[in-house]
């Protein structure tokens, strides 16, 4: 027996098509999307008290990244509005743990978060949520510091994390695209045989 055989993945990972991944792939987001609310919520009582203006805009967030998934979750531009919901989402639990020893390590959850996303098969959601994840890192880093790290931001710290993004967004759309490249063969072999 081969070693393919014996490390078969379970039947609900594996996908015939390309579509068929990315329509699991938006329903497995949006589903993450909604249940950082919770920890969210869960997080800003234990630090701070009253969650209202975190937890109304992680309830919207949610929502709308539903409707999108709802409405426009087949196409590109709405695969990619998911991927950046879902990094906004990260931002704001970020931020509820604003002056809390856990402030640090909640960054490790971007990095996860934008591995996830290659299950669209698609270089615009990576690129979009590697985009959001620098600009909020960035823009947050001037303008709220103590959203993001406990005491002042430092610069050095947020380049050194643009970068790792930046390289891990490649690698991801490099995966990506050799995916594309493996369903366009087998969906071509499958209409030549259908033809023949």
């Amino acid at each position: 027996m081969s070693v393919a055989a014996k490390f078969k993945a379970p039947m609900g990972l594996v996908f015939s098509t390309l579509e068929a991944q990315r329509q699991a792939g938006g329903r497995l987001v949006v589903a993450l999307i909604w249940s950082i609310v919770p920890m969210l919520l869960i997080a800003r009582l234990t630090t701070h008290g009253a969650p209202i203006g975190l937890g109304g805009g992680a309830a919207a967030l949610a929502i709308v990244s539903t409707a999108v998934l709802l409405r426009g979750g087949d196409s590109s531009i709405g695969r990619a509005l998911v991927g950046v919901g879902l990094m906004a989402q990260l931002s704001l639990l970020v931020a509820a743990l604003a002056g809390h020893p856990w402030q640090a390590e909640m960054h490790v959850t971007y990095f996860a978060a934008l591995g996830l996303l290659v299950i669209y098969c698609d270089w615009v959601v990576i690129a979009a949520a590697a985009a959001a994840i620098v600009a909020a890192q960035l823009g947050l880093s001037f303008f709220a510091p103590q959203t993001l790290f406990e005491g002042a931001a430092a610069w050095g710290r947020q380049v050194v994390q643009a970068v790792v993004v930046a390289v891990e967004a490649a690698a991801l759309i490099a995966v990506a695209a050799s995916v594309n490249h493996r369903f366009a063969l087998a969906q071509q072999a499958r209409a030549q045989a259908e033809e023949a």
